[in-house]
């Protein structure tokens, strides 16, 4: 039987006004849409992007697609869905330019990325029954997920608010077909209310090279809603 949640974890639950499923709500999503900037590791040209995506509440799953570049030409997809781990890139919707072949650094590279973004699905702190957490201190905690062999954690940093200010993990990154692992931190701000809960509608994400901070993405957060799916693939 799965332990009861910390204390710390339902307060913070409380805060964001997550909400558990009730009676007859098999699963259910966070909807949402992105605009803001990315780019490369290493590279120094931003590109704008625009994306959607979906966070399964209570399931480890998600998936974000996204147009980036002049007229939204290139797709980007980043997924988790089933347990099966998904990163590519393709051209007009169908060329391919880049896929990362399934594997055990992509597959917990996907965990981390939905352990880091709890803060923009809220309710997976109460129904996700995955998810395994530990208090470091009143103002750090630790949650990590499992699939098959594979396990991934990431850290989550409370700010004055006592909402998630930062994440940080160690995680893989793809850099010349293969995999480096460096420190992977995130940030969020601009906390709003929206259908009850506290949604954070900006964020950032960096890399870590040689001691500097790469900064990857810039974001904001647009229509967020929860999406009902009786379907339960999340």
């Amino acid at each position: 039987m799965k332990a009861a949640l910390p204390d710390a974890v339902t307060a913070l639950a409380e805060r964001l006004g997550a909400r558990a499923l009730t009676g007859g709500q098999e699963s259910g999503r966070a909807v949402f849409r992105q605009s803001g900037t990315l780019r490369g590791l290493g590279a120094k040209r931003w590109m704008r992007f625009s994306g959607r995506q979906w966070m399964a509440i209570s399931a480890t799953g998600f998936r974000w697609r996204a147009r980036v570049g002049p007229l939204g030409l290139i797709e980007v997809e980043d997924a988790l869905i089933d347990g099966e781990p998904t990163g590519r890139v393709r051209a007009l919707g169908l060329v391919p330019v880049a896929r990362a072949g399934r594997s055990r650094e992509l597959l917990q590279g996907q965990l981390q990325r939905y352990l880091a973004e709890l803060a923009w699905n809220p309710d997976a702190l109460l129904s996700n029954r995955a998810l395994d957490w530990e208090v470091k201190d009143e103002t750090t905690l630790a949650v990590s997920a499992r699939i098959g062999g594979v396990e991934a954690g990431v850290v989550l940093s409370l700010g004055e608010d006592g909402l998630p200010a930062r994440t940080f993990a160690m995680r893989q990154a793809r850099e010349s077909g293969g995999y480096v692992l460096r420190p992977w931190h995130g940030q969020f701000s601009d906390y709003r209310a929206v259908a009850g809960r506290m949604i954070p509608h900006a964020g950032r994400v960096a890399w870590e090279c040689d001691g500097h901070r790469f900064e990857v993405w810039r974001g904001r957060i647009e229509d967020w809603r929860i999406a009902q799916d009786r379907r339960g693939r999340g």
